[in-house]
Protein backbone atom coordinates (compact mmCIF):
# COMPACT_ATOMS: atom_id res chain seq x y z
CA UNK A 1 0.00 0.00 0.00
CA UNK A 2 1.60 3.44 -0.73
CA UNK A 3 0.09 6.06 1.19
CA UNK A 4 0.74 10.09 -0.59
CA UNK A 5 1.79 12.76 1.33
CA UNK A 6 -0.77 15.44 1.34
CA UNK A 7 -0.45 17.86 4.13
CA UNK A 8 3.53 18.24 5.01
CA UNK A 9 7.04 18.10 3.02
CA UNK A 10 9.47 15.59 2.86
CA UNK A 11 12.04 16.46 5.14
CA UNK A 12 10.61 18.82 6.62
CA UNK A 13 8.40 18.57 10.69
CA UNK A 14 5.09 18.70 10.56
CA UNK A 15 4.97 21.07 13.29
CA UNK A 16 7.42 23.45 11.67
CA UNK A 17 4.59 26.12 11.24
CA UNK A 18 2.79 25.79 14.21
CA UNK A 19 3.97 28.22 16.90
CA UNK A 20 4.45 26.60 20.11
CA UNK A 21 4.58 28.17 23.62
CA UNK A 22 5.48 26.52 27.62
CA UNK A 23 2.22 27.16 29.77
CA UNK A 24 1.53 25.53 33.14
CA UNK A 25 -1.59 23.78 34.13
CA UNK A 26 -4.10 23.25 37.38
CA UNK A 27 -6.59 21.37 38.71
CA UNK A 28 -7.98 23.11 41.83
CA UNK A 29 -10.48 21.75 44.51
CA UNK A 30 -13.34 24.40 45.18
CA UNK A 31 -11.22 25.80 48.24
CA UNK A 32 -8.50 26.77 46.17
CA UNK A 33 -5.75 23.39 46.78
CA UNK A 34 -4.16 22.52 43.71
CA UNK A 35 -4.59 18.56 43.22
CA UNK A 36 -2.90 18.79 39.78
CA UNK A 37 -0.08 20.84 38.31
CA UNK A 38 2.18 20.78 35.67
CA UNK A 39 4.79 23.62 34.36
CA UNK A 40 6.41 23.86 30.94
CA UNK A 41 3.37 21.90 28.93
CA UNK A 42 4.54 23.16 25.40
CA UNK A 43 1.22 23.91 23.33
CA UNK A 44 0.60 25.59 19.97
CA UNK A 45 -0.10 29.63 20.50
CA UNK A 46 -3.56 28.89 19.51
CA UNK A 47 -4.63 26.77 22.09
CA UNK A 48 -7.05 27.76 24.75
CA UNK A 49 -6.07 27.50 28.22
CA UNK A 50 -9.11 24.40 28.74
CA UNK A 51 -7.25 22.62 25.12
CA UNK A 52 -3.63 22.82 27.35
CA UNK A 53 -5.58 21.34 30.32
CA UNK A 54 -7.01 18.44 28.77
CA UNK A 55 -3.98 17.65 27.22
CA UNK A 56 -1.35 17.59 30.40
CA UNK A 57 -4.30 15.82 32.40
CA UNK A 58 -5.26 13.20 30.26
CA UNK A 59 -3.36 12.40 27.33
CA UNK A 60 0.44 13.29 28.54
CA UNK A 61 2.42 10.05 30.09
CA UNK A 62 3.73 10.50 33.98
CA UNK A 63 6.11 7.90 34.15
CA UNK A 64 8.77 5.85 31.63
CA UNK A 65 9.04 8.53 28.62
CA UNK A 66 12.10 8.68 27.26
CA UNK A 67 13.92 11.72 27.55
CA UNK A 68 15.78 12.97 25.01
CA UNK A 69 18.58 14.76 26.81
CA UNK A 70 19.16 12.68 29.43
CA UNK A 71 18.84 9.68 26.71
CA UNK A 72 22.34 11.05 25.89
CA UNK A 73 24.06 11.45 29.08
CA UNK A 74 22.74 8.05 30.34
CA UNK A 75 24.90 6.95 27.13
CA UNK A 76 21.67 4.71 25.17
CA UNK A 77 23.81 4.86 21.63
CA UNK A 78 25.92 3.15 23.38
CA UNK A 79 23.78 0.95 24.94
CA UNK A 80 22.88 1.90 28.50
CA UNK A 81 19.28 2.23 29.86
CA UNK A 82 17.53 4.83 28.68
CA UNK A 83 16.42 7.80 31.26
CA UNK A 84 12.27 8.63 31.48
CA UNK A 85 10.70 11.12 32.41
CA UNK A 86 7.16 13.14 31.59
CA UNK A 87 6.17 14.33 28.44
CA UNK A 88 5.66 17.75 28.41
CA UNK A 89 4.82 18.85 24.69
CA UNK A 90 1.86 18.69 22.53
CA UNK A 91 3.64 16.55 19.52
CA UNK A 92 4.69 13.70 21.59
CA UNK A 93 1.18 12.17 21.39
CA UNK A 94 0.95 12.91 18.13
CA UNK A 95 3.82 11.28 17.54
CA UNK A 96 2.78 8.53 19.39
CA UNK A 97 -0.92 8.21 17.74
CA UNK A 98 0.72 8.25 14.03
CA UNK A 99 3.11 5.83 15.05
CA UNK A 100 0.09 3.80 15.85
CA UNK A 101 -1.70 4.25 13.38
CA UNK A 102 1.11 3.38 11.09
CA UNK A 103 1.04 -0.09 12.59
CA UNK A 104 -2.61 -0.84 12.66
CA UNK A 105 -2.49 0.40 8.54
CA UNK A 106 0.87 -1.25 7.54
CA UNK A 107 -1.32 -4.75 8.74
CA UNK A 108 -4.34 -4.53 6.41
Amino acid sequence: MEIQRRFTRSGESPYSGISFEPRTSEIRNPDGTVIFRQENVVVPTHWSQIATDILAQKYFRKRGVPAAAAMAVAGVAAGGNSASGASASAARPGRRTAKKSLRVCTRC
